[in-house]
This record gives C-alpha cells, structure tokens and sequence, in this order.
C-alpha cells in the first residue's frame, strides 16, 4: 500500500499502517531479500547502505545538494509550494549534515591510525633499547593496573590489546 505521497513501504511517521498483504513471507516490503550469516543466526537480512568509496560519496552528495539548490532557485516563480520548498530546504540540510559526518569520521581514523602508528614506533623503540629488568620495571610503574588475560576468568568487560594485555 502507498501513502499520499506514493511511498511504498513500512508505516510513515503520521500514523498509517502499511498494508501486511502486500509485505513478502521474508519480512516487510523494501528490504533486501540477500542474506548472510552473522551472530543472529543464519539466513539473518542485512542492514544498512552497501559501503562505497569515499571520493564518490562526498561527489555525488556535494552534486545532490546541487541539484536541489537549482530546483529551489526557480521554485517560487514556478509556483512550488512552500511545503515542498521547506522539505527541499531540509533534504539540502540532511545532506549536509551526512558529508559532514563522514568528514569528521574519516578524520577522526585518519588520526586515530595516526596515533597508533606513532605509540607502536615507541613501543617498538622502549623494547629494543631496554633490558628485560628495565622493561618490567617500567611496565610496573606506568600500567599496575593493567594484568594478563590469564590473570582473571570473566574477560567479557574488558578491552584486550593486540599483545594480549586486558585494560579494565
């Protein structure tokens, strides 16, 4: 069944209810029938947007913004009416905010992998010029906090690091 605005798919925010005979066996129309097998369990639907390039993302966003900006400039001469300029003006918003998004993700990994590489270099340095006694010494003093995975049953509550130590 399809809404005033000839959207097909699960109820829209203003209350109506979508039609269950025309949903599939598989669950609600507009879902993808592709499945997968993940920790719910097998055959489970996939979710969310297929990944794409970075560079292709932020192009055809910034060229959707574009577009609806062009459609905004002659939309009053054209008699468009002010709902549909303001649900314009809100997609133009929307799609803002999304590039931003992704541009303070990518930077946020970007110096995430930054300061990774920069601690696994000083890793690397303390442990070719200190001694075994030197190196224990110093693990004491700066993480006594810190123990092995062995040292404790329940490690669901804990971060564990790529060299096997638990950080609670």
């Amino acid at each position: 069944m399809s809404d005033e605005r000839g959207h097909h798919g699960p109820p829209s925010r203003n209350g109506a209810i979508a039609d269950i005979s025309q949903q599939s066996a598989n669950g609600p129309a507009g879902l993808s029938n592709k499945t997968t097998e993940t920790k719910r369990g097998v055959g489970a639907k996939r979710r969310g947007r297929k990944r794409e390039r970075d560079d292709r993302y932020f192009e055809q966003g910034y060229k959707k913004i574009q577009d609806i900006m062009d459609k905004l400039k002659t939309a009053k001469k054209d008699g468009m009416p002010i709902a549909e300029r303001q649900r314009l003006r809100n997609q133009i918003s929307a799609q803002r905010s999304r590039l931003k998004k992704k541009e303070e993700n990518l930077f946020l990994n970007r110096k995430v992998r930054e300061k990774d590489r920069k601690f696994q270099n000083l890793v690397d340095g303390l442990t070719s010029v200190l001694n075994e006694t030197q190196a224990k010494a110093l693990w004491d003093r700066v993480c006594p906090d810190w123990k092995k995975i062995d040292d404790e049953d329940n490690i669901e509550d804990a971060v564990v690091t790529p060299s096997g130590v638990k950080v609670q």
